[in-house]
């Protein structure tokens, strides 16, 4: 009897010693993590990369722990509440609608980038109070730095435009990329991944309020400082331009300022001399 070949995008069962015969989908090695794949060493003989439904597992297999899913019959013990485990019925359904684990993992994506922007929001708050106490032993000498969006209102307008959000998804990507990471942490094969973020900020037509308020002047410096060895992309030069190019745009905001405060200071002095 001759045994059946699998393509990627098959499901199949598959059995992993101590486990039932377990749904699974059969992958080309091409869509798989590398730090995955490394696990599946060399074989002599036919070995299939396979995800496994329910528990996200990826599994590699002989020929001989690997059989057809007949869905019908699937169907079938399924209604017939064959699937021990509420786990294998999970994974069962999964098999059956794909899009049932597609919605979780959205779902889950969704939840994921929520709680990361609360604990952006939280770290921005911080950093605020940071700034405010940077500035109160300083207001003797000086008025603290004009805010240029005006009241809370505007800037929370200003934080919906179509403009700010891209800019703030941007900083998100290069962030969760390099930010914080340790010496060595980020993999070479991330580095086209952080060149291709580091283009969209090039291509992005920046102004002090977006540079101020989505804070992503903060992650390209620490992207400039990281040592990324031998890198084809120049992430480090690319990232110290763009550090270049924007003092243009905050030393005219301050320039302005003292200019106002100048000023303000020689209207008050030449009224006290009219008095």
């Amino acid at each position: 009897m001759s045994t059946k070949e699998y393509i990627p995008g098959d499901t199949v069962f598959a059995k992993l010693k101590g486990y039932p015969w377990w749904p699974a989908r059969v992958e080309n090695d091409k869509d798989i993590p590398a730090k995955i794949l490394k696990q599946k060493g060399k074989s002599k003989g036919l070995l299939y990369t396979v995800f496994f439904y329910g528990s996200r597992d990826y599994g590699f297999f002989g020929p001989d722990c690997v059989r057809p899913f007949d869905r019908a019959t699937v169907e079938r013990d399924l209604k017939a509440k064959k699937f021990k485990t509420k786990d294998l019925e999970t994974a069962i359904h999964q098999a059956l609608d794909p899009s049932i684990l597609k919605a979780e993992e959205e779902a889950e994506a969704a939840a994921a980038e929520e709680e990361e922007e609360e604990e952006d929001n939280e770290e921005e708050e911080e950093e605020e109070e940071e700034e405010e106490e940077d500035m109160k032993p300083k207001r003797k000498e000086q008025e603290p730095a004009t805010v240029t969006m005006g009241n809370q209102m505007e800037l929370d307008l200003f934080k919906k435009t179509p403009e700010y959000k891209r800019i703030y998804h941007i900083r998100h990507k290069l962030q969760k990329l390099v930010y914080e990471k340790k010496p060595g942490e980020i993999q070479t094969d991330d580095f086209v991944k952080i060149s291709q973020v580091v283009k969209e900020i090039e291509d992005s037509n920046m102004t002090f309020d977006l540079l101020r308020y989505t804070k992503i002047g903060k992650v390209v410096k620490f992207a400039c400082s990281y040592d990324y060895g031998e890198d084809e992309y120049k992430i480090n030069q690319r990232c110290q331009q763009l550090m270049r190019n924007w003092k243009s745009l905050i030393i005219p905001e301050t320039t302005i300022h003292r200019a106002g405060n100048n000023n303000n200071s020689a209207e008050q002095t030449e009224h006290q001399q009219q008095s």
